[in-house]
């Protein structure tokens, strides 16, 4: 009986590794590697193959942002959020002092995977959701989605925003908040 027990529990193990919530372990070699692989990425093809490749190091239970490009920050020296858990995959990197105007990342270093960016003026950046980014303005908690509108006239803000308070009860418990912050010269 406990040999058998023994059996299904390998078994049950064995099909919770294949099916997998927690991703595969990257390390700092793996980190190098895609950094100088997107250094010099000649075509979307071969960008493509290397965003799904760092796409498959990040949790299944994490925020799922899809890849939207490679960043390039060489020489910028920035301030960098990170979060916690399964979202520690993600970085925040404000590209300004004012902190609002960020890039969503995975740091591989100066040359990496993007999962948004945007401006939002007169705010400052405080998490992520599932489906925006969140600021502070004028004291508020504002949700700026990220995915641009389509009906985008000539000199309006490309993005959604709207009141964090607004935003379902599901959407507001995906939120994330930065855990912690450091100067990072890319």
């Amino acid at each position: 009986m406990k040999k058998m027990l023994a059996i299904i529990l390998v078994a049950f193990i064995g099909v919770i590794y294949a099916c997998g919530t927690t991703a595969r372990t990257e390390s700092k070699e793996d980190k190098k590697r895609i950094c100088e692989a997107l250094t010099d990425v000649h075509d979307w093809a071969e960008a493509s193959r290397v965003m799904q490749e760092v796409v498959s190091y990040r949790d299944k239970s994490a925020l799922q942002y899809v890849p939207n490009g490679v960043y390039n920050l060489e020489g910028y020296n920035s301030k960098v959020f990170t979060f916690d858990g399964v979202n520690s995959f993600y970085e925040v990197v404000c590209l300004n002092e004012e902190e609002n105007f960020i890039i969503i990342i995975h740091n591989t270093g100066a040359h990496g995977v993007s999962f948004g960016s945007l401006i939002k003026k007169e705010a400052k950046f405080k998490g992520l959701s599932a489906n925006y980014i969140l600021f502070e303005e004028k004291s508020n908690m504002i949700a700026v989605s990220l995915k641009e509108r389509e009906d985008v006239k000539i000199g309006e803000y490309a993005y959604d925003v709207i009141p964090f308070s607004e935003l379902s009860r599901e959407e507001q418990e995906t939120a994330v908040y930065p855990k912690d912050s450091y100067r990072n010269s890319f």
